[in-house]
């Protein structure tokens, strides 16, 4: 979401109310110049601007006051009471100081022509003949700032609100990476122990190869996006430490589809997903398994699938199947970052082993 914008600077709201009240006493004149000949009055446009805009005048230096009141009133949806109490104050202060401002014009202008003016007459005059257009102005001049203000508290709102679901999902995210981590870390060292006594170099290599992923998993962004590249080197720092492990037996083909390497994944996503296929589909077998990853651009979607040939699903249903740990957190993950547009399916690939898929959003990585 976009960040809000800053308050209007007070030179751009006074340029904003001259405009507005600007074209109002230019209707207004328009009006009079229309409508009172009809009604026996010698209007000329002179007389019809003077009138439409001293009474747009009134308004132009009351309009401010008016905000002033909003803003100290705070009213809105939901709390009628001080909505109440700024038309109670707005709307007296509209029907007693717009004749004021407008006879001390008329007193000014009649002064340069020369002209009498008895100032209470025409004051009560004024008072009678605009009242109905000072309470039709200041309930709109009233609920238009009403309604501003109402729509700004309401997008400060949704920005805190979506500020709030963002640190949310962080947190979220943060908490999946402490849960991955040892995981990972729990299953190497299982290996790594096996290999001790049985062969002691092999296993001094897989403790080099996990040194080095550590150091790159550890100061990689572990809760946002990635380019796709980098998330494959990782990915080849943990298959030296499977091929330790496996020896030739184990097959591994990595295929990204050209122009898919600039492409955002999640960090570390890839791990957890390679590390099921190994235990599943190459860990229970003893004769040669082979691992592979394709990576494919479907039109506004990346597509991440990884495949073994190993016993697969045994015809279970893969909607019935409980993930594991690994799994879980990819697709809790992918939820977390994209919603609905990020999947992980599991199905039964052919002709045997697993198929996991990973479908999110393909865009370019920062």
């Amino acid at each position: 979401m976009p960040e809000p914008q800053p308050p209007l600077s007070a030179a751009v709201l006074w340029g904003i109310n001259a405009l507005v009240w600007t074209a109002m006493g230019l209707l207004n004149a328009a009006h009079a110049y229309v409508a009172w000949p009809a009604k026996g009055f010698d209007m000329t446009v002179g007389m019809a601007l003077e009138s439409g805009m001293v009474a747009s005048l009134g308004w132009f230096l009351l309009t401010p006051a008016f905000y002033l009141l909003i803003q100290r009133l705070q009213p809105g949806p939901g709390r009628w009471g001080r909505t109440a109490a700024a038309l109670a104050v707005a709307v007296p202060v509209a029907l007693t100081v717009h004749p004021l401002i407008h006879i001390s014009f008329d007193i000014c202008a009649s002064a340069l022509r020369t002209k009498e003016l008895h100032p209470l007459e025409h004051l009560r005059e004024i008072s009678i003949a605009s009242s109905w257009f000072n309470l039709l102005n200041a309930l709109g001049v009233s609920a238009a700032l009403i309604a501003a203000r109402s729509i700004r508290e309401a997008q400060e709102r949704a920005l805190s609100a979506a500020r709030l679901e963002t640190a949310l999902g962080e947190a979220r995210l943060e908490a999946l990476r402490l849960q991955l981590n040892p995981h990972f870390l729990f299953n190497t060292l299982n290996s790594i122990s096996a290999l001790v006594s049985v062969d002691p170099d092999a296993a001094e290599r897989m403790i080099a190869r996990l040194g080095d992923l550590l150091r790159v998993t550890l100061a990689s962004q572990q809760g946002g996006e990635v380019p796709l590249a980098q998330e494959l080197e990782v990915l080849e720092l943990y298959l030296d430490i499977e091929r330790v492990r496996f020896g030739d037996r184990l097959t591994v083909s990595v295929d990204p589809e050209p122009g898919t390497e600039i492409l955002a994944v999640p960090a570390f996503i890839l791990q957890p997903i390679v590390e099921n296929a190994l235990r599943h589909g190459v860990a229970s077998r003893a004769g040669p398994a082979r691992v592979a990853l394709r990576a494919a651009r479907r039109g506004d979607t990346l597509e991440l699938c990884v495949r073994d040939d190993g016993p697969g699903l045994n015809g279970l249903d893969p909607e019935q199947i409980s993930l594991g740990v690994g799994l879980s957190n990819v697709r809790q993950r992918l939820a977390t970052l994209y919603g609905e547009a990020g999947r992980l399916e599991l199905a039964e690939d052919t002709p045997r082993g697993t198929r996991v898929t990973l479908t999110l959003p393909a865009r370019r990585a920062a």
